[in-house]
């Protein structure tokens, strides 16, 4: 289950190809923290939603502990994810159909 995500690679590809063209996707997920330290953040923006203020100083710190808890302020963390991404897009255009070896 989700909430209702916007600009998604998958929909955007969609749109790109002819409407009888069948493709499956996935979504690489890329480690950050240790699951504690993610599982923490998540608890305490469970308790930001529900008892605090989004504006406050807390609220502002919780926010900040979320972001850095799925995407880490580290350039290298960033730089590996990019690269392994292109890595997959190159390996999933390779099988396509047609593909040059």
């Amino acid at each position: 289950m989700s909430t209702p995500l916007n600009g998604l690679l998958d929909r955007g590809l969609a749109a790109a190809l002819p409407a009888a063209a069948r493709f499956a996707f996935a979504y690489p997920e890329y480690g950050t923290w240790e699951p504690m330290r993610v599982i923490r953040a998540m608890r305490a923006d469970n308790w930001l939603a529900h008892h605090g203020d989004r504006r406050d100083a807390t609220g502002r710190a919780i926010e900040a502990g979320m972001l850095e808890a799925f995407r880490p302020d580290s350039r290298d963390w960033e730089r590996r994810v990019v690269e392994s991404g292109a890595a997959l897009v190159a390996q999933a255009l390779a099988r396509l159909p047609g593909a040059r070896s």
